[in-house]
Formats: structure tokens, sequence, C-alpha cells
């Protein structure tokens, strides 16, 4: 079936096209892997056509119908195996080839129970495919989130990206921990209120080159509203640097 689609120009609203997001479409998902990579081929060729210059990608899956009733989080979702690694190798290097060709970068998304669960795996597994065109979303709190002990620091997680960052999912939440076994306990907050300190990310991400986009997320309540306050928040630690 064709399909026309009308776009009107970012620029008339002073706008600019910052990246596209593919979520949820796994390429080494093991059911649905092979689609997903058909359909990032194409997402990156609309890319190039709307003029984004970046795909952010990942290895998230869809939600299960139990996370679906709860706080997706806290809920035990689909995990990756190390078996799964040289396929992600290849399809990475296939699609990072097709979007050199056309002028879009790849990017990484950081997300729990994945082949990129930590900055120090995503630094390995980026390095391993070797472009320049592959960079990593460091999307911090989707690791600072877990409902399990922490193997890595948000802190530490942005120190691993640092080298590789070409985009970056912001959001925040608060996080208990009943020691010594937990429950661990984890939900969003604006993204001035949260645990992770964004004036350090941003001093810290400033001092290592990063120049990309800051793409706000929310989960619950008035997204909009939220958004909105973490821009003035974002362009108030932007202004004081």
């Amino acid at each position: 079936m064709n399909r026309k689609v009308t776009v009107v120009g970012a620029g008339n609203v002073g706008a600019t096209l910052a990246g596209i997001s593919a979520i949820r479409r796994s390429v080494i998902d093991p059911k649905d892997g092979s689609a997903n990579v058909a359909y990032t081929h194409r997402t990156i060729d609309a890319a190039a056509a709307l003029g984004a210059p970046l795909v952010s990608i990942g290895f998230h899956r869809p939600l299960t119908p139990l996370q679906r009733d709860w706080a997706f989080w806290s809920v035990p979702g689909p995990t990756d195996g190390p078996e799964l690694y040289d396929l992600a190798l290849a399809r990475l290097r296939e699609l990072v080839d097709h979007s050199a060709s056309v002028g879009v970068r790849l990017s990484l998304e950081l997300y729990e129970g994945t082949l990129v669960g930590t900055g120090a795996q995503a630094a390995r597994l980026v390095e391993d495919v070797g472009s320049d065109w592959l960079g990593i979303n460091a999307d911090l709190a989707n690791l600072f989130r877990v409902p399990e002990r922490l193997v890595e620091g948000w802190l530490e997680a942005l120190q691993f990206s640092l080298p590789y960052m070409n985009y970056w999912h912001v959001k925040n939440y608060r996080r208990v921990e009943h020691y010594p076994d937990g429950p661990f306990l984890a939900w969003p907050t604006a993204l001035d209120d949260g645990d992770i300190d964004y004036r350090l990310a941003l001093k810290l991400a400033a001092e290592a080159g990063y120049s990309g986009p800051l793409c706000v997320e929310h989960y619950g309540g008035d997204g909009l509203t939220a958004q909105r306050r973490g821009l003035i928040y974002l362009s108030s630690l932007l202004e004081g640097m």
C-alpha cells in the first residue's frame, strides 16, 4: 500500500529535528529480530529523508502483559544473554554501514536487562562494532531504576558512556534500598528532584566535549508540564555553565 506523508517543516516553528527513536524494536529479538532489522533500515531511510541526523535504537523488547499492568521497570522483563553478542555485532555493523551511507548516525540506548545494561557493556559493544557512526544514548535512569542491587551507579555508567555519547535521554527517579537485600524501589520524579545529579552530569558531559541533544522524558502524571519544567531546569544549568 502506498502512503503519502506530508511533513510540515520544523523550521517553520523554530524547531530542529534532532533525532528519531525506534522504540522496542530490538534487532536481536529471538522472535522478531529479522523484522526489526528491516524496520530499522526503513527508519534510517526515513531519518535521512526528514533531515534527522540520528536514529536512537536499543535492545529493549515490547512490554509483557504483566509489565503493562504495573510500573513496567518494577516487573522482570525479557533479557538478553551473552549468546546474542555476535548476532548483535553483525546486525549493528550492517545497520551502521547503511546509516553511514546516508549520513545518519546511530545511538544505542542504555537499557536494563539487555546487552547494554551497563555503561561498561555499552562502551565495549560500541568499541567492538568499530564505527564512528555508532554511539551511546546515555539514558542513565533506565539503569538506575532497576528493582535490584545496582552493579553500576549512574555516575559510573555516565563515565563509561562519555567517550561515545551522541544522544541523551534525560529523566530522573528517586530510589530507596532496604539493607541488606532489598526491596529496591524506584519512582519517577521531576528532572531536578531525583537522585541523578544532572548539574554534575552536564558538567562532566561538557568537559568531555558532548554537544548533542538532550531529550527530556517523563513517566506518569502531566508529562508536558514535567518536560517543560525539565527544559527550564536544564536551560538554567546550561546558562550557569
